[in-house]
């Protein structure tokens, strides 16, 4: 029987609860099953962080893309969006449930964890005091990306400069196109959906 005194976490919560609360109902095969539950997230998490993309304070627009599909292979990024709890478990859970509740738990610890992983020391500082994933989201993108009000403005200057460009002399199809792909993609990292033919119409 296990000792009433011990206050375990994580997983191991939920092995103490089972034995106490199922203990008749065959204790070593539910325990090896958890224990390899446990194992297996506890695996997969320490792979998670050799893919991380870093922001280093340059360059945030990229970033955010990088780190926002990253999140999302990891199955984490709608707890960035939604910053939302998962429902209690009812008074007589399932294995199952257990394991999918523990899991769904873990995402939000799972997904600042990502975040805290891909900034530089001196990005971080400027966020650790920070609970949620939500909150260090949206506090990097108001410190590196701008309110709504500024992404519009730089997002007209670059429509405006898209619009003025023009081939120099000597310059090759492939250098001005490229020089109008740089603006476009600008404009893109800003959230505005720029169509190929635009770019062939400057040509």
């Amino acid at each position: 029987m296990v000792s009433e005194h011990i206050n375990p976490t994580g997983c191991e919560a939920s092995i103490f609860f089972l034995l106490n609360e199922k203990n008749r109902e065959g204790e070593a095969s539910i325990l090896s099953e958890l224990f390899s539950f446990c194992f297996l997230s506890m695996s997969s998490s320490s792979n998670i962080a050799s893919a991380i993309p870093m922001f280093s304070g340059e360059l945030y627009h990229i970033w955010a893309v990088k780190m926002r599909f990253y999140l999302r292979s990891q199955g984490l990024w709608n707890v960035v969006v939604t910053d939302s709890d998962p429902p209690p478990l009812n008074a007589n859970p399932t294995i199952a449930q257990m394991k999918a509740h523990e899991e769904e738990k873990l995402k939000k610890d799972k997904a600042i964890t990502c975040l805290h992983s891909g900034l530089a020391d001196h990005i971080f500082t400027k966020i650790m005091n920070l609970e949620t994933p939500k909150q260090v989201w949206y506090k990097l993108q108001i410190e590196f990306e701008g309110s709504n009000r500024v992404k519009a403005v730089k997002l007209l200057a670059f429509k405006r400069e898209f619009e003025l460009m023009k081939m120099k002399d000597n310059e090759s199809i492939k250098d001005y196109s490229g020089r109008l792909m740089d603006v476009v993609n600008q404009m893109r990292l800003l959230g505005n959906t720029f169509e190929d033919h635009k770019v062939v119409e400057n040509l």
